[in-house]
């Protein structure tokens, strides 16, 4: 009888490939969202800077209904601070899918733009009056009724370029700023309808005083929040709405406030396709980018297996060291200290950092913050390991093989530079891949705040600038969490450990400790450097990149033994997404 020879797939095969199909099943879809069925053409534009003839980015979603015979109302709308036009889709996918042609902007230096660090001061419009200027000379375009906004820092170039520009624009659609700069802003050409969402951390949602005369030309015992005042049909209609159910940095990914958003655009300059403005679909897009998110970033591990089973990369994988770390009482002290102290500074050190980081190297001030806050806890953790170590007996002491960093003599830097190597691939297989969709799909990998995007080649090299000392910062998190804090000695599966490390570095309870319990009192504390503020608006992508860097630590150090590969894909993963859209040179 004829022998047959089976082909047989093996499981990291099996489970790359399903995470892949995941992956491009998610994207294809949210891209359906996003042109609504086809029906809306999506391009990436660009066009040059007056400011400084520096290339400007933008996203402009056109329906089909959009004609030249037809010319539609447009929007514009630009992000907050550190951002990018993705961020916003779910303004541009509802107002699309009602025949707006919506044009998403990238502030200039930030994004997919570049040139001069976009300034609050002088009136700059940070490239909204040149979006203004692309959208007004398209034919498909009512130009008697353009409605431009922003989101904080987007909102606040979009009334400087309404009071440059009055005639560009029919109303302004402003999120988390304060009245008082608008109502500065529109003073002498008072006729243009406005809308304002605050949340609760705004001001204007504390002291109504400002947005009463302004929004309801009322004393402010008589205003009301979210009521219209004045009229469309004169153009000078208000309305602010007041969403206390949502933060400053969240105000654009709450439905209410998006409801009330659409249907004040749809009053101000009425739609080709009325919808109401509480019918609304980009959540599924935000629900499939999330599985997309996961599912890129879980490739890497398959992809990581299959890899270090090659030749060359098998040098790589060596025996789970010999645990002795700590066990116990003091396993549990060692494990509050490490869940604890990362929420416990993370205003009070974020901006200490900037203070003695070298900024003409490390000169993205928002990633210098992050990178600070990081490299003191790094230090906190090493004197934690220290005093542990001399207060451990003599005869239980671990040695430095035991916490994962030692190699046989003459193999230690072949098999690090090969483990950065390993990194370096597989952290460029996945960006490939979302590079690959995103010229197809235009379409960024993200959970809200967290996200993967394509890099220009000038945020590339500020990768490989920052990309070091978080590399030595993960790699003393590795040490803490794999030589000392082992779950049951290291004797539980890796699912299991990778949980309980979740656990230790992105507890649920974080974002609950900084915005309610025990370290709330630090964001609004007197003594701490003002800066403390701004980065109260970025702490919710933490809890993210934490598990993120857990899961990845865990699961490489199980599969090498050693922490330096998982310490090096963290490190490419976090500036990657760290220094995607921040503001360069700031």
């Amino acid at each position: 009888m004829e022998n047959k020879k089976t082909c047989k797939i093996s499981k990291p095969w099996l489970v790359l490939l399903i995470l892949l199909a995941v992956y491009l099943i998610c994207v294809c879809a949210a891209r359906v969202v996003d042109t609504n069925h086809g029906t809306v053409d999506i391009q990436d534009v660009y066009y040059t800077s007056n400011f400084d003839g520096a290339l400007l980015h933008g996203r402009i979603y056109i329906p089909e209904t959009a004609t030249k015979e037809n010319p539609a109302p447009a929007v514009i709308y630009y992000h907050g601070n550190d951002g990018d036009c993705d961020k916003y889709s779910m303004i541009a996918v509802e107002l699309s899918r009602r025949g707006y042609v919506v044009m998403l902007g990238d502030i200039r230096n930030q994004g997919q733009s570049v040139g001069a660090n976009a300034s609050i001061a002088g009136g700059d419009t940070f490239g909204i009056n040149e979006t203004a200027e692309y959208i007004r000379a398209l034919s498909m375009v009512d130009k008697d009724n353009v409605i431009v906004g922003g989101h904080s820092l987007g909102g606040i170039g979009a009334v400087n370029s309404y009071a440059q520009h009055p005639d560009y624009y029919s109303g302004l659609l402003i999120f988390g700023i304060g009245s008082s700069m608008i109502e500065n802003g529109v003073k002498d050409n008072p006729n243009v309808d406005v809308y304002l969402v605050t949340g609760r951390d705004d001001n204007d949602s504390v002291d109504h005083t400002n947005v009463a005369r302004f929004f309801g030309n009322c004393d402010v015992s008589e205003f009301e929040p979210n009521k219209v005042y004045g009229s469309y049909e004169e153009g000078n209609a208000r309305l602010n709405y007041q969403a206390m159910n949502a933060v400053h940095n969240s105000e654009y990914v709450n439905k209410d406030v998006l409801a009330s958003a659409i249907d004040f655009v749809q009053g101000s300059a009425p739609a080709p396709n009325p919808i109401p403005g509480e019918k609304q679909v980009w959540m599924w897009r935000y629900l499939l980018t999330t599985i997309a998110f996961a599912a890129l970033l879980a490739m890497l591990l398959p992809l990581g297996s299959i890899l270090l089973d090659t030749p060359f990369f098998s040098q790589i994988r060596k025996p789970l060291p010999e645990f002795k770390g700590n066990t116990g009482a003091k396993w549990w002290i060692y494990a509050v200290l490490t869940a604890v102290i990362a929420p416990a500074t993370y205003f009070s050190w974020t901006s200490l950092g900037e203070k003695w980081l070298p900024l003409k190297i490390f000169n993205i001030r928002r990633a210098t913050l992050t990178l600070g806050w990081t490299l003191m806890i790094m230090g906190v953790t090493i004197a934690i390991l220290i005093i542990g170590y001399f207060i451990t007996k003599k005869e239980k002491r671990p040695a430095l093989a035991n916490y994962g960093v030692c190699y046989e003599k003459g193999e230690a830097l072949p098999v690090i530079l090969k483990s950065l190597l390993l990194s370096v691939l597989l952290v460029l297989g996945i960006y490939s891949l979302q590079a690959v969709t995103y010229k197809w799909t235009l379409i960024d990998i993200r959970i809200w705040n967290s996200s993967f995007r394509v890099l220009n080649w000038v945020r590339v090299k500020r990768v490989l600038v920052y990309f070091l000392p978080f590399a030595l910062a993960y790699t003393v998190t590795a040490v803490n969490l794999h030589g000392t804090l082992r779950p049951k000695s290291g004797k539980v599966s890796i699912l299991v450990e990778v949980l309980v490390n979740i656990l230790l570095l992105a507890p649920l309870y974080y974002v609950w400790m900084i915005w309610f319990g025990p370290f709330a009192w630090l964001k609004a504390h007197g003594a701490l450097p003002s800066f403390s503020g701004f980065m109260y608006s970025f702490f919710w992508a933490l809890p993210i990149t934490m598990t993120i860097i857990a899961t990845v630590s865990t699961w490489f150090f199980r599969k090498t033994g050693r922490v330096y590969l998982g310490a090096f894909v963290n490190a490419w993963l976090v500036c990657w997404t760290l220094l995607g859209g921040f503001s360069l040179y700031a």
